[in-house]
């Protein structure tokens, strides 16, 4: 009940701040409610198992849980856009009776799961739609092209893309592709 309270004083603190900030346009206070909602956001999933450092942001991402609790490992600026990590596999107890504790399939813990860690380093980008697999380690300097399936570790300056996820570039060579486009277009960015 008082994570309820507490999160429903959160919403009518950032409310009011929008209302005077209308009135107002104080930057200081636009900030001061983007603050707010980054933390609340943040300390959400800290409570779903998510270890995140500095600099790291999510946006509507999803991350499986279990009463056994799923972790999930994140480094520093990392970026993560309506993605989905799953920390545990319960497929296999569909098929195999020795996963079935029980016959009561809404009990807590009624079937066995597979789970594992899933570490994501610094400097990441995983694009929306993209889905990370139990027990992958993404490498530092990597983008995750959007509607990726990552079934397997991830190297350190790559780019990767598809179903299943393979490399298609090299950071640099992105890097370079995108520097290029800013100096020919800065409007468009």
């Amino acid at each position: 009940m008082f994570f309820f309270k507490n999160r429903l004083l959160n919403f009518f603190h950032i409310r009011l701040l929008k209302i005077i900030s209308k009135f107002y346009l104080s930057k200081r206070i636009q900030k001061h409610i983007s603050e707010i909602q980054y933390r609340r956001m943040m300390s959400f999933y800290s409570e779903k198992g998510v270890e995140y450092g500095e600099g790291t942001i999510f946006y509507s991402v999803k991350f499986s849980s279990s009463h056994k609790g799923d972790r999930f490992i994140i480094g520093k600026n990392v970026c993560l856009t309506n993605c989905t990590l799953l920390g545990h596999d319960a497929s296999p107890a569909t098929f195999l009776e020795e996963l079935v504790n029980t016959d009561n399939v809404w009990e807590v813990g009624s079937r066995k799961s597979f789970r594992s860690t899933i570490v994501i380093g610094d400097n990441v980008f995983v694009g929306a739609g993209a889905i990370i697999l139990p027990g992958v380690n993404i490498g530092n300097n990597v983008i995750v092209a959007a509607g990726s399936v990552v079934t397997k570790n991830v190297q350190d300056d790559v780019i990767v893309a598809g179903n299943p996820a393979k490399v298609v570039s090299d950071l640099q060579r992105f890097k370079d592709k995108y520097l290029e486009r800013y100096k020919n277009n800065p409007e468009n960015f």
